[in-house]
């Protein structure tokens, strides 16, 4: 039995790194498309231009491309600094997800004065608090883990590794972030159905409720995607070194693995979640792809074979249908 499962274990030894770059490096190409085109599609539209919660979601797009890239890298050399990115990327994109709730229910609000805090500039500066508390959070990592051979980076330091374990993942990762931007993100849900009484253009009502439901979508998946991975890590963290059977620790592993995919399909997926759940969003992304940068691209490839006049010049049906958006 003892040989059977010695065998077991260096089977999984040899083949769980394997399978974990594979399948992340499969769902991060995945994501590095979807998140391209959430901003490409963000850039382009002039309603979302000069919004604050569409900004929220181009730097959650932009973070979770940087997540992307970070956690399909596998050196050892570099190991400190892609647990210190990781975990700077894992909170400036939960802060946003939360400021994008919040910036929703302050757009539909139904009272004037809390209409007035949804502003570009108040986005600038929760931004860069986030990325200062991502920075802020990534220097005691680098200064309190080790690598090791065998496992990679660990924490070494007794204080630092309680805040992790007892107050960073299980309270900062799960409750705060499901419960405010859960919160935010239904009140913003229940203004929006009592905001055809306000006296707000058709284009803003529709716009309104558009990104209430994707910030609602990305709420939700986020939570689903991103709790098991926070449960598994509480328990993992509290329970590894008690755990002296090497089945039980592959089977808490293997668990793991599943945890951390869903985590990576959680900074992936939110193109491809705004496609399925948001019809509008389809149209949207339909007119940029067609209308707008494939007719860009037409026009280059004409101007490079000398042509004097474009193939295709904007007509007032282009600008009626953006407009539209």
């Amino acid at each position: 039995m003892s040989s059977i499962t010695t065998t077991a274990t260096e089977k999984y030894i040899h083949i769980s790194p394997y399978f974990i770059i594979y399948l992340n490096a499969f769902i991060s190409i995945f994501g590095l498309f979807g998140n391209l085109l959430n901003i490409i599609v963000f850039i382009n539209l002039r309603s979302f231009r000069r919004n604050p919660c569409v900004f929220y979601l181009m730097i959650d797009a932009i973070v979770n491309i940087g997540f992307s890239i970070t956690a399909n890298s596998n050196s050892f050399i570099w190991c400190k600094i892609k647990t210190m990115l990781i975990n700077s990327f894992s909170l400036i994109s939960m802060l946003i997800t939360c400021f994008a709730a919040l910036d929703q229910f302050f757009a539909t609000s139904p009272h004037y004065y809390l209409r007035r805090r949804s502003t570009l500039k108040l986005s600038y500066r929760l931004t860069i608090l986030s990325i200062f508390c991502g920075i802020l959070f990534g220097i005691p990592i680098i200064l309190y883990c080790d690598i090791y051979s065998t496992v990679g980076c660990i924490i070494r330091n007794s204080r630092f590794f309680f805040y992790y374990s007892y107050i960073h993942v299980p309270l900062l990762y799960g409750i705060f972030h499901s419960c405010i931007s859960s919160l935010f993100g239904f009140l913003a849900f229940r203004n929006v159905r009592c905001i055809i009484r306000q006296r707000i253009q058709i284009v803003r009502r529709r716009l309104d409720r558009q990104l209430t439901a994707m910030v609602l979508i990305r709420i939700i998946f986020s939570i689903i995607l991103s709790l098991p991975y926070v449960i598994y890590c509480t328990y993992y963290l509290n329970v590894i070194d008690f755990i002296e059977n090497s089945v039980q620790v592959i089977s808490i592993r293997i668990i793991g693995i599943i945890c951390s995919s869903l985590a990576v399909i959680n900074t992936s997926a939110s193109f491809y979640i705004f496609l399925i759940f948001c019809t509008r969003y389809r149209h949207q992304v339909k007119f940029v792809l067609t209308k707008k940068l494939w007719k860009q691209l037409r026009k280059k490839i004409c101007l490079r074979h000398n042509q004097i006049k474009p193939a295709n010049e904007p007509s007032m049906n282009d600008y009626t249908t953006e407009a539209k958006f």
